[in-house]
Parts: structure tokens; C-alpha cells; sequence
């Protein structure tokens, strides 16, 4: 069952705090020598991502679509598959549907989006280099191309919507 958007920030935020690492291909597992091996392979990992992630070993690690999933409280697959899956998405030059926990996409990548004391925020498991980061809209939101509800979750209880409240109709600028 999907989380309400309040919810999905707070474990956002939570696997952070954690210290949840990100590991391409991981899915909240623990970060071992096996599966470096058996993610390195499936995902032809580059000589810097085996030597980031044996840096790793012994703590929790998550790919971007697992976290997404994870803080949702879904199992709808790869970014991709969220993105296809949701009921309204909307171009990231059209900021007037945004609210808490909805994601953030570009094509083979995905976060969250969230907004906190009234500056909207991008948190991601954004490479294997940087772990989950936390940074603006401002700052990041350039480098996605689209941004839109996750299925199953119901954003009219969330209070943090953009400033405007314009409508549109199923899967918009897909």
C-alpha cells in the first residue's frame, strides 16, 4: 500500500539519516562482496563504482527507482516504469502542480521532490559517488526533464501544492 505524501518525505529523509548508501541495481540490501560482484556484472560497473562500492561493504544500499519505491511504500519498477505508471506528469518548466513527495525524473534516473519551510527540495539516490543527496529545486531540478504523482498515492491530502492550482487531463506532457 502506497504512503501518503508526508509519509513518503519523512522516509526519504529517514534512509539518509540512516546512512543508506546507493549501490546500482540495489534494492535495500546490504552491500557485500558477492553483491558488488553480482551488480558489477549484471551492470557493468566501471573500475571507480567496484572501488566506491567495497568502500561500502556492511551498510544498507538502494538504486534510485528502489528508493523511490522504498519511501512510496511501491513496487512499480525502474524509473521508467514510474514514470509510465503515473496518473499525471508534468514538464519541469511547469512547476504549478507540484507537491510533497511526488518524483522527479529524467530518463534512467529518478527522485523525490518535497517542500520544507517554503523552498521545494530534490532528495535522490543520485550516484554511486554521492549517496542520497538532498538539494533545491533551484540547484537541481535542471537536470530532469519531467516530475509528476506516484500511483497509488493520494496527493489531496497533501497541503504543500505550488502556488497555482491549474487542471489537466491523464498522463499531461508524458
Amino acid at each position: 500500500m502506497a504512503y501518503k505524501p508526508k509519509e513518503i518525505v519523512k522516509r526519504a529523509k529517514k534512509m539518509k539519516k540512516d546512512g543508506v548508501v546507493y549501490g546500482y541495481g540495489y534494492k535495500y540490501e546490504t552491500v557485500t562482496s558477492s553483491n558488488i560482484t553480482k551488480y558489477g556484472k549484471m551492470y557493468a560497473y566501471t573500475t571507480s563504482q567496484y572501488v566506491l562500492m567495497r568502500r561500502k561493504i556492511g551498510k544498507k544500499a538502494i538504486d534510485c527507482s528502489g528508493f523511490v519505491n522504498r519511501a512510496a511504500g511501491t513496487n512499480l519498477g525502474g524509473s521508467s516504469d514510474i514514470r509510465n505508471s503515473s496518473p499525471k506528469v508534468y514538464p519541469i518548466s511547469d512547476t504549478s502542480h507540484r507537491k510533497n513527495g511526488m518524483f522527479i525524473w529524467r530518463d534512467g534516473h529518478i527522485g523525490l521532490i518535497y517542500k520544507s519551510l517554503g523552498k521545494w527540495y530534490i532528495i535522490e539516490a543520485a550516484s554511486t559517488a554521492q549517496d542520497i543527496t538532498i538539494r533545491t529545486w533551484a540547484e537541481r531540478a535542471s537536470h530532469f526533464t519531467k516530475y509528476g504523482k506516484i500511483k497509488g498515492v493520494d496527493y489531496g491530502s497533501s497541503s504543500s501544492k505550488s502556488t497555482s492550482t491549474s487542471t489537466s487531463t491523464k498522463n499531461d506532457s508524458k
